[in-house]
């Protein structure tokens, strides 16, 4: 979150960005949640979930745009992977 809240161009609302840099990246914002660029679901194992569970495999964005990658499978959400319009 550290890199999406020095990033200009990373989508964050100036309140979000300071409440990211005022916690060290230690909250998320209200509104927005982290999303797994490559989903942790496309692991079968701990240990590989794990090497996709790096800030360079994450980002920040509002909740409403986190909710469009996902689509219903029963009572689990997962992320249709690779969305198209992902950036």
């Amino acid at each position: 979150m550290l890199r999406d809240a020095k990033d200009p161009n990373s989508g964050l609302s100036d309140k979000a960005r300071k409440e990211i840099l005022k916690s060290n990246g230690n909250t998320v914002p209200k509104g927005y949640e982290v999303d797994h660029t490559q989903p942790l679901y496309t692991q079968r194992t701990i240990a590989s979930k794990k090497e996709l569970d790096i800030s360079e495999n994450m980002k920040t964005m509002r909740k409403s745009e986190h909710e469009k990658l996902h689509t219903p499978c029963n009572k689990i959400k997962y992320h249709k992977y690779p969305p198209k319009n992902y950036k």
